[in-house]
Protein backbone atom coordinates (compact mmCIF):
# COMPACT_ATOMS: atom_id res chain seq x y z
CA UNK A 1 0.00 0.00 0.00
CA UNK A 2 1.29 3.25 -0.80
CA UNK A 3 0.64 6.83 0.37
CA UNK A 4 0.46 10.08 -2.12
CA UNK A 5 3.59 11.85 -0.88
CA UNK A 6 3.62 12.81 2.77
CA UNK A 7 5.58 10.78 5.54
CA UNK A 8 2.73 8.67 6.21
CA UNK A 9 3.51 4.84 7.13
CA UNK A 10 5.27 3.59 4.06
CA UNK A 11 3.69 1.31 1.42
CA UNK A 12 5.20 -1.65 0.28
CA UNK A 13 4.15 -3.52 3.87
CA UNK A 14 1.06 -5.20 1.86
CA UNK A 15 0.52 -9.01 1.23
CA UNK A 16 3.70 -10.75 -0.60
CA UNK A 17 1.03 -13.27 -1.73
CA UNK A 18 -1.91 -13.62 -4.25
CA UNK A 19 -5.29 -13.70 -2.94
CA UNK A 20 -7.09 -16.82 -2.33
CA UNK A 21 -10.57 -16.22 -3.28
CA UNK A 22 -13.50 -17.60 -1.80
CA UNK A 23 -14.47 -19.35 -4.75
CA UNK A 24 -10.51 -20.63 -5.52
CA UNK A 25 -10.71 -19.44 -9.20
CA UNK A 26 -6.97 -18.33 -10.38
CA UNK A 27 -5.34 -15.88 -7.97
CA UNK A 28 -5.16 -12.13 -8.80
CA UNK A 29 -2.73 -9.99 -8.77
CA UNK A 30 -2.51 -7.21 -5.60
CA UNK A 31 -1.16 -3.94 -6.93
CA UNK A 32 -0.60 -1.16 -4.98
CA UNK A 33 -1.07 2.84 -5.89
CA UNK A 34 2.03 4.23 -7.08
CA UNK A 35 2.27 7.88 -5.50
CA UNK A 36 4.86 9.28 -7.32
CA UNK A 37 2.71 8.78 -10.87
CA UNK A 38 -1.23 9.44 -9.22
CA UNK A 39 -3.43 11.80 -9.04
CA UNK A 40 -6.67 13.18 -8.07
CA UNK A 41 -8.02 16.24 -8.71
CA UNK A 42 -11.21 18.25 -8.60
CA UNK A 43 -12.88 20.94 -10.00
CA UNK A 44 -15.73 23.31 -8.55
CA UNK A 45 -17.96 25.99 -10.65
CA UNK A 46 -17.29 29.54 -8.73
CA UNK A 47 -19.84 32.22 -9.09
CA UNK A 48 -20.10 30.97 -12.99
CA UNK A 49 -17.04 32.83 -13.46
CA UNK A 50 -14.45 30.30 -12.81
CA UNK A 51 -13.87 27.24 -11.72
CA UNK A 52 -11.67 26.30 -8.56
CA UNK A 53 -9.41 23.93 -8.87
CA UNK A 54 -8.01 21.65 -6.16
CA UNK A 55 -5.91 18.10 -5.00
CA UNK A 56 -5.89 15.64 -2.53
CA UNK A 57 -2.77 14.92 -1.57
CA UNK A 58 -2.39 11.98 0.58
CA UNK A 59 -4.61 9.22 -0.87
CA UNK A 60 -3.54 5.48 -0.65
CA UNK A 61 -5.57 1.91 -2.40
CA UNK A 62 -4.70 -1.79 -2.76
CA UNK A 63 -6.27 -3.32 -6.22
CA UNK A 64 -6.65 -6.86 -6.88
CA UNK A 65 -6.52 -7.93 -10.41
CA UNK A 66 -7.14 -10.22 -13.14
CA UNK A 67 -5.51 -9.21 -16.26
CA UNK A 68 -7.63 -12.56 -18.29
CA UNK A 69 -10.71 -11.36 -16.68
CA UNK A 70 -10.54 -7.57 -15.56
CA UNK A 71 -14.40 -7.91 -14.57
CA UNK A 72 -13.11 -9.74 -11.57
CA UNK A 73 -11.08 -6.89 -10.29
CA UNK A 74 -11.56 -4.93 -7.40
CA UNK A 75 -10.32 -1.96 -4.99
CA UNK A 76 -10.17 -0.22 -2.28
CA UNK A 77 -9.15 3.56 -2.65
CA UNK A 78 -9.05 5.96 0.84
CA UNK A 79 -8.52 9.56 0.49
CA UNK A 80 -7.17 11.83 3.51
CA UNK A 81 -9.40 14.51 3.58
CA UNK A 82 -6.84 17.02 5.36
CA UNK A 83 -4.43 16.71 2.54
CA UNK A 84 -6.67 18.68 0.31
CA UNK A 85 -5.05 21.79 -1.46
CA UNK A 86 -6.74 24.37 -3.56
CA UNK A 87 -3.33 26.75 -3.80
CA UNK A 88 -5.53 29.19 -1.19
CA UNK A 89 -4.56 28.54 2.49
CA UNK A 90 -7.93 30.36 3.98
CA UNK A 91 -10.18 28.58 1.70
CA UNK A 92 -8.29 25.14 2.01
CA UNK A 93 -8.64 25.63 5.79
CA UNK A 94 -12.44 26.55 4.98
CA UNK A 95 -12.71 23.27 2.83
CA UNK A 96 -11.16 21.53 5.92
CA UNK A 97 -14.12 22.70 8.29
CA UNK A 98 -17.51 21.53 9.47
CA UNK A 99 -18.89 23.67 6.84
CA UNK A 100 -17.12 21.33 4.14
CA UNK A 101 -15.82 18.18 4.93
CA UNK A 102 -15.25 18.39 8.75
CA UNK A 103 -11.70 16.74 8.60
CA UNK A 104 -11.21 16.39 12.02
CA UNK A 105 -14.37 14.60 12.54
CA UNK A 106 -14.07 12.71 9.42
CA UNK A 107 -10.95 12.28 8.17
CA UNK A 108 -11.08 9.94 5.41
CA UNK A 109 -12.92 9.31 2.05
CA UNK A 110 -13.24 6.16 1.39
CA UNK A 111 -14.58 4.19 -1.84
CA UNK A 112 -14.63 0.20 -2.51
CA UNK A 113 -15.55 -1.58 -5.46
CA UNK A 114 -18.48 -4.31 -5.56
CA UNK A 115 -18.20 -5.04 -9.65
CA UNK A 116 -16.59 -4.14 -12.40
CA UNK A 117 -18.55 -4.56 -16.39
CA UNK A 118 -17.11 -3.88 -19.26
CA UNK A 119 -17.96 -0.70 -21.54
CA UNK A 120 -15.97 -1.40 -24.51
CA UNK A 121 -12.70 -2.28 -25.76
CA UNK A 122 -10.10 -0.87 -22.43
CA UNK A 123 -13.34 0.86 -20.61
CA UNK A 124 -15.08 -0.42 -17.87
CA UNK A 125 -17.39 0.47 -15.10
CA UNK A 126 -16.54 0.06 -11.91
CA UNK A 127 -19.90 -0.03 -9.85
CA UNK A 128 -19.19 0.32 -5.89
CA UNK A 129 -19.79 2.75 -2.67
CA UNK A 130 -18.12 6.55 -1.92
CA UNK A 131 -18.43 7.39 2.13
CA UNK A 132 -18.00 11.02 2.38
CA UNK A 133 -18.06 12.16 6.05
CA UNK A 134 -20.53 10.03 7.69
CA UNK A 135 -22.69 8.88 4.56
CA UNK A 136 -22.11 6.46 2.10
CA UNK A 137 -24.02 6.13 -1.49
CA UNK A 138 -23.15 4.19 -4.61
CA UNK A 139 -21.10 5.27 -7.21
CA UNK A 140 -19.95 4.74 -10.46
CA UNK A 141 -16.77 5.07 -11.86
CA UNK A 142 -15.59 5.33 -15.42
CA UNK A 143 -12.61 3.69 -16.20
CA UNK A 144 -10.12 4.08 -19.15
CA UNK A 145 -7.52 1.84 -19.40
CA UNK A 146 -4.33 3.80 -20.90
CA UNK A 147 -1.55 1.14 -20.18
CA UNK A 148 -1.57 -2.76 -19.85
CA UNK A 149 -0.56 -4.50 -17.10
CA UNK A 150 3.43 -4.74 -18.19
CA UNK A 151 5.30 -7.08 -16.35
CA UNK A 152 8.80 -5.46 -16.22
CA UNK A 153 12.03 -7.38 -15.96
CA UNK A 154 13.32 -5.55 -13.03
CA UNK A 155 11.15 -6.75 -10.56
CA UNK A 156 8.28 -3.92 -10.66
CA UNK A 157 5.20 -4.75 -13.04
CA UNK A 158 2.99 -1.84 -13.51
CA UNK A 159 -0.44 -0.55 -15.11
CA UNK A 160 -2.34 2.89 -15.57
CA UNK A 161 -5.61 3.73 -15.94
CA UNK A 162 -8.21 6.80 -15.70
CA UNK A 163 -11.05 7.84 -14.51
CA UNK A 164 -13.19 11.58 -14.95
CA UNK A 165 -16.61 12.05 -13.31
CA UNK A 166 -19.43 14.39 -11.68
CA UNK A 167 -19.85 13.91 -8.11
CA UNK A 168 -23.01 15.33 -6.37
CA UNK A 169 -20.87 16.63 -3.20
CA UNK A 170 -24.77 18.04 -1.77
CA UNK A 171 -25.90 14.14 -1.56
CA UNK A 172 -23.08 13.09 0.83
CA UNK A 173 -24.47 15.73 3.50
CA UNK A 174 -21.61 18.36 3.04
CA UNK A 175 -23.60 21.81 4.55
CA UNK A 176 -21.72 24.27 2.80
CA UNK A 177 -21.92 26.66 5.42
CA UNK A 178 -20.01 29.72 5.85
CA UNK A 179 -19.84 29.37 9.71
CA UNK A 180 -16.21 29.37 9.54
CA UNK A 181 -15.84 31.71 6.77
CA UNK A 182 -17.88 34.65 6.86
CA UNK A 183 -16.83 36.63 3.79
CA UNK A 184 -17.71 33.44 1.71
CA UNK A 185 -21.60 33.34 0.36
CA UNK A 186 -22.59 30.46 -0.49
CA UNK A 187 -25.90 31.58 -2.38
CA UNK A 188 -24.01 33.68 -4.46
CA UNK A 189 -21.01 31.80 -5.11
CA UNK A 190 -22.13 27.96 -5.50
CA UNK A 191 -23.48 27.71 -8.74
CA UNK A 192 -24.49 24.22 -8.32
CA UNK A 193 -23.67 20.84 -6.22
CA UNK A 194 -21.51 19.23 -8.94
CA UNK A 195 -17.80 18.47 -8.77
CA UNK A 196 -15.72 17.09 -11.61
CA UNK A 197 -13.36 14.18 -10.89
CA UNK A 198 -9.89 13.57 -12.88
CA UNK A 199 -8.09 10.58 -10.99
CA UNK A 200 -5.26 9.05 -12.96
CA UNK A 201 -3.49 6.36 -11.65
CA UNK A 202 -0.21 3.84 -11.84
CA UNK A 203 -0.80 0.83 -9.73
CA UNK A 204 2.51 -1.45 -9.51
CA UNK A 205 3.52 -5.19 -8.10
CA UNK A 206 6.85 -4.89 -6.59
CA UNK A 207 8.17 -8.47 -7.40
CA UNK A 208 11.42 -8.31 -4.85
CA UNK A 209 12.98 -11.32 -5.16
CA UNK A 210 13.98 -9.36 -8.20
CA UNK A 211 14.96 -6.20 -7.16
CA UNK A 212 17.99 -5.18 -5.64
CA UNK A 213 19.59 -2.45 -2.76
CA UNK A 214 21.95 -2.54 -0.55
CA UNK A 215 19.66 -3.28 3.19
CA UNK A 216 17.80 -5.79 1.52
CA UNK A 217 20.64 -7.55 0.16
CA UNK A 218 22.28 -7.63 3.17
CA UNK A 219 18.97 -8.68 4.99
CA UNK A 220 18.79 -11.58 2.53
CA UNK A 221 22.38 -12.67 2.98
CA UNK A 222 21.67 -13.09 6.29
CA UNK A 223 18.41 -15.18 6.19
CA UNK A 224 20.30 -17.32 3.78
CA UNK A 225 23.48 -17.95 6.29
CA UNK A 226 22.05 -17.76 9.62
CA UNK A 227 18.53 -18.44 8.93
CA UNK A 228 15.30 -15.81 10.53
CA UNK A 229 17.06 -16.86 13.92
CA UNK A 230 20.54 -14.75 13.01
CA UNK A 231 18.22 -12.00 12.21
CA UNK A 232 16.58 -11.92 15.89
CA UNK A 233 20.16 -12.02 16.73
CA UNK A 234 20.98 -9.33 14.71
CA UNK A 235 17.87 -7.24 15.85
CA UNK A 236 18.90 -7.38 19.19
CA UNK A 237 22.10 -6.39 18.81
CA UNK A 238 21.18 -3.16 16.62
CA UNK A 239 18.51 -2.10 19.51
CA UNK A 240 21.35 -1.06 22.12
CA UNK A 241 22.21 1.12 19.49
CA UNK A 242 19.23 3.77 19.34
CA UNK A 243 16.18 4.04 16.95
CA UNK A 244 17.64 5.57 14.29
CA UNK A 245 19.44 2.07 13.59
CA UNK A 246 16.59 0.18 14.28
CA UNK A 247 14.76 1.78 11.44
CA UNK A 248 17.51 1.26 8.96
CA UNK A 249 17.36 -2.45 10.45
CA UNK A 250 13.44 -2.73 9.80
CA UNK A 251 13.26 -1.22 7.01
CA UNK A 252 13.49 -4.08 4.24
CA UNK A 253 12.06 -5.94 6.57
CA UNK A 254 8.58 -5.84 4.26
CA UNK A 255 10.63 -6.93 1.05
CA UNK A 256 12.74 -9.31 2.30
CA UNK A 257 9.25 -10.96 3.29
CA UNK A 258 7.76 -10.95 -0.24
CA UNK A 259 11.32 -11.84 -1.61
CA UNK A 260 11.23 -15.09 0.39
CA UNK A 261 7.37 -16.08 -0.22
CA UNK A 262 8.31 -15.31 -3.70
CA UNK A 263 10.88 -17.55 -3.54
CA UNK A 264 9.32 -20.42 -1.93
CA UNK A 265 10.22 -19.80 1.02
CA UNK A 266 6.76 -18.58 2.95
CA UNK A 267 7.68 -20.18 6.58
CA UNK A 268 10.29 -17.76 6.63
CA UNK A 269 8.33 -14.92 5.15
CA UNK A 270 6.00 -15.60 8.17
CA UNK A 271 9.08 -16.01 10.83
CA UNK A 272 10.95 -12.47 9.22
CA UNK A 273 7.05 -10.51 9.23
CA UNK A 274 6.43 -11.19 12.67
CA UNK A 275 9.90 -10.32 14.00
CA UNK A 276 8.98 -6.93 12.54
CA UNK A 277 5.13 -6.68 13.86
CA UNK A 278 6.48 -7.53 17.43
CA UNK A 279 9.47 -4.52 16.81
CA UNK A 280 6.54 -2.19 15.80
CA UNK A 281 3.02 -3.52 17.33
CA UNK A 282 1.44 -0.24 16.81
CA UNK A 283 2.04 -0.30 12.58
CA UNK A 284 -1.13 -1.49 10.68
CA UNK A 285 1.39 -1.95 7.52
CA UNK A 286 3.15 -4.50 9.43
CA UNK A 287 0.43 -6.46 10.60
CA UNK A 288 -0.42 -6.10 6.84
CA UNK A 289 2.42 -7.64 5.35
CA UNK A 290 2.05 -10.13 8.52
CA UNK A 291 -0.83 -11.45 7.39
CA UNK A 292 -0.10 -11.46 3.45
CA UNK A 293 3.05 -13.99 4.37
CA UNK A 294 0.81 -15.73 6.42
CA UNK A 295 -1.64 -16.22 3.27
CA UNK A 296 1.22 -17.04 1.32
CA UNK A 297 2.03 -20.18 3.68
CA UNK A 298 -1.41 -21.64 3.38
CA UNK A 299 -2.62 -19.77 6.84
CA UNK A 300 -6.14 -17.87 6.20
CA UNK A 301 -6.80 -18.13 9.50
CA UNK A 302 -4.14 -16.58 11.06
CA UNK A 303 -4.38 -13.91 8.03
CA UNK A 304 -7.57 -13.13 9.07
CA UNK A 305 -5.99 -12.37 12.25
CA UNK A 306 -3.15 -10.32 11.53
CA UNK A 307 -5.46 -8.23 8.61
CA UNK A 308 -8.05 -7.37 11.86
CA UNK A 309 -4.75 -6.17 13.85
CA UNK A 310 -4.08 -3.94 11.14
CA UNK A 311 -7.50 -2.54 11.20
CA UNK A 312 -7.59 -1.93 14.86
CA UNK A 313 -4.57 -0.16 14.40
CA UNK A 314 -5.62 1.80 11.52
CA UNK A 315 -9.51 1.55 10.34
CA UNK A 316 -8.89 2.16 6.99
CA UNK A 317 -5.46 0.37 5.89
CA UNK A 318 -6.70 -0.41 2.25
CA UNK A 319 -4.54 -3.77 1.87
CA UNK A 320 -6.51 -4.61 5.39
CA UNK A 321 -9.74 -3.81 4.12
CA UNK A 322 -9.48 -5.00 0.71
CA UNK A 323 -8.10 -8.11 1.45
CA UNK A 324 -10.31 -9.08 4.20
CA UNK A 325 -13.52 -9.03 1.84
CA UNK A 326 -12.17 -11.65 -0.42
CA UNK A 327 -11.06 -14.24 2.20
CA UNK A 328 -12.80 -17.70 2.33
CA UNK A 329 -16.49 -17.55 3.34
CA UNK A 330 -16.19 -18.34 6.91
CA UNK A 331 -14.23 -14.78 7.18
CA UNK A 332 -16.12 -13.12 4.76
CA UNK A 333 -18.28 -9.79 5.95
CA UNK A 334 -16.18 -10.51 9.50
CA UNK A 335 -15.55 -6.41 9.29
Amino acid sequence: MIRRRTGRRAAGLVSAALLVAADQAPARLELELNPTHSSLEFSVPFMGLTSVRGTFEDFAGLLLYDAARPERTSVTFVVQTGSLHTGNSVRDKHLRSDDFFDAERFPTLLYQSDSVVRRGPGAYAAYGRLRIRDVTRPMVLPVRMRHRLTLDRDGVDYLGFDIATRLDWRSFGIPATNRNNPWFQPAKMLVNDSVDLRISIEAIHRRTSRIHYPGLDTLMKLVGTGGTEAVARRYDEVRSKGNDSVARFLGPFPDAGRALAELGRPGEAVALLRLLQEADPESADASAALAGAQLAAGDSSGAVASYRQALATDAVNPAALEMLRHLAPAHAGSR
